[in-house]
């Protein structure tokens, strides 16, 4: 018995030191034109809302500013994705393809007959104005 709550207080105690390691840091606090007061901290949880059901789970650095002790802006800065949910406007999630497909899809529909299917050329607009991403830190 004495065995288990000994190990039970280590557990404990390695949760706290973690916790407190791990917890964000106040790196500086300034105050701005017009009595605005920033404060940076550094290795943040941060967690961002889309709509009713969406969300974006991100460790990041921030800077939060205040006016009269009301919270006016936030910045967040280099953050990691941890986990997301797309938002009910995106009802049933995303697709992902890679550039070379989009580009083979956009060929195939520049080859249909556009007369027989006026809508084509804003389907080739919006594939080809879609999101590009070449790199993320996550």
């Amino acid at each position: 018995m004495k065995r288990i709550i000994g190990l039970l207080v280590v557990a404990g105690l390695t949760l706290t030191a973690c916790r407190a390691k791990n917890a964000e840091t106040v790196l500086t606090s300034t105050v701005l034109a017009d009595g605005i007061e920033q404060i940076q901290y550094e290795r943040m949880c941060v967690g961002i809302s889309i709509g009713e059901t969406g969300y974006y789970s991100c460790f990041a650095d921030a800077k939060l500013r205040y006016s009269k002790e009301e919270l006016i802006d936030i910045e967040i800065i280099d953050p990691i994705l941890l986990s997301f949910h797309a938002s009910e406007r995106w009802e049933g999630g995303y697709y992902v393809y890679s550039y070379r497909e989009i580009r083979e899809i956009i060929d195939s529909l520049n080859n249909c007959d556009t007369e027989a299917c006026p809508e084509m050329s804003s389907i080739i607009d919006v594939l080809e104005h879609g999101l590009l991403m070449t790199q993320a830190s996550t």
